[in-house]
């Protein structure tokens, strides 16, 4: 079962907050979000979310890194058409019910949350609202576009993305579960990638030209795709539970 979204505005960024602090722009977010996609209310969808985001708050309580935002988060799962999991300002994450459903178990749900916790925790999310600030003179219409954008920019470098996987490795371990259990995510992702014929996502781009032209195929390559290839991302978690935990 979902919920319905309402009616949106037309003009749904008449009443940005431009200059909010981040909890009003992560509510302004929400209420949109809502508006303009189905909430999942299946039982069983739900029940695991709230089950893993409550381990999740519990060592994110005992053992925040420094500067971590000090509230629980909550996750809102939507509708929205992508596999997709996202963290905006405020104390809401976000992910998507057709993720959740591609998932054996909770340990790769626990995984993707804890990511997109760690965006909050290390301090990424708190980059959207100085971005924000520099699109209030800009018309509305041209806000529109870029608004998406503006709120990605602080995530596409690849060290936060690197960095809010290491740091879920650790926090899906910190919350009991077989931390082993969630290379099922990064096959998931793979059989999806390969699906779409994207296999610079699975295997990586071929950036092995030499001195400068090469040097800049490495950087856009890694710019434009801020994440590691799959088959990266899956060694370096490997290599972390065994050089940490013995796993």
């Amino acid at each position: 079962m979902t919920t319905t979204p309402s009616g949106t505005n037309n003009d749904p960024l008449n009443d940005l907050p431009f200059d909010a602090d981040d909890a009003t722009l992560g509510a302004w977010f929400h209420r949109h979000l809502t508006a303009r996609f189905a909430v999942e209310t299946e039982a069983w969808a739900t029940d695991q979310v709230g089950r893993v985001m409550a381990r999740l708050n519990a060592v994110r309580a005992r053992c925040p890194v420094r500067g971590a935002c000090p509230f629980s988060l909550q996750a809102e799962l939507l509708w929205i058409g992508e596999r997709t999991a996202f963290a905006l300002p405020g104390s809401y994450i976000y992910i998507a019910r057709e993720l959740l459903q591609e998932f054996p178990g909770d340990e790769p749900v626990a995984f993707v949350l804890a990511h997109e916790a760690a965006h909050h925790d290390l301090g990424h999310v708190r980059r959207v609202a100085p971005t924000l600030k520099m699109l209030k003179n800009v018309p509305g219409g041209v806000v529109a576009g870029l608004l998406v954008e503006a709120c990605s920019l602080p995530f596409r470098a690849p060290a936060f993305e690197d960095a809010a996987d290491e740091y879920a490795a650790h926090l899906t371990v910190a919350m009991g579960y077989n931390a082993r259990k969630c290379v099922a995510l990064f096959e998931s992702f793979e059989r999806h990638l390969l699906d779409h014929r994207d296999l610079d996502g699975v295997f990586g781009s071929d950036t092995s030209g030499e001195g400068i032209a090469g040097q800049f195929q490495r950087t856009v390559a890694r710019w434009s795709r801020p994440h590691a290839s799959i088959h990266e991302r899956r060694a370096r978690f490997e290599n972390l539970l065994r050089r940490e935990y013995g796993l």
